[in-house]
């Protein structure tokens, strides 16, 4: 750091490169990264920022860690956010994981995997959505034959998220939930 540690709540600027180490936790004000940079944060890390993040680089928040904006994520142009997620299943093992997207309206073909699917409550049945375009915030998908999942995308989901759980009667009533967020659970 070039003006010594900085301390819980302090603005920063990333200007180089930065790897968030396993375990190291950042408790920031306003946080800005610089075109450009690469902010890595890694297994058990966490960066929390009580202001605005500003990026203008590039963020990968590594499986088990967390990005955590308690304030507005502002990306620029050009930038990008990489979340990486460890699934129970591997790649020709055929076991499902339970995943949701930190990004709105992602793209689920865009995620290399097999037997993809998303739980209709109003029905009680897995459906088929090989073919989805637009995952919907906060809620939950099933996939097989994938170890790590990429999810790339600009602007994370922060603040409050308002999902709906349905009842549609008896032995129905079951919703498949989602972690919408870049912070582990």
């Amino acid at each position: 750091w070039a003006d010594g540690t900085p301390t819980t709540g302090d603005h920063v600027i990333f200007k180089d490169d930065y790897d968030c180490a396993e375990d190291e936790v950042l408790d920031f004000g306003l946080v800005y990264v610089y075109p450009g940079v690469d902010l890595s944060i890694e297994n058990n890390a966490t960066l929390r920022h009580s202001s605005n993040l500003y990026n203008s680089g590039d963020i990968t928040i590594e499986s088990g860690a967390s990005l955590n904006s308690q304030k507005y994520f502002v990306a620029s142009e050009g930038s990008s956010v990489t979340v990486k997620r460890n699934t129970t299943g591997g790649v020709g093992d055929g076991k499902y994981s339970f995943i949701g997207s930190p990004f709105s309206s992602y793209d689920f073909t865009s995620i290399s995997g097999s037997h993809k699917y998303e739980y209709k409550e109003n029905s009680n049945v897995y459906a088929d959505a090989s073919n989805l375009t637009s995952m919907t915030i906060g809620q939950g998908y099933t996939i097989a034959n994938n170890d790590v999942l990429e999810f790339v995308g600009i602007t994370p989901t922060t603040g409050n998220l308002i999902s709906y759980i349905r009842n549609s009667g008896e032995g129905m009533g079951f919703n498949l939930v989602s972690n919408p967020y870049t912070a582990a659970i």
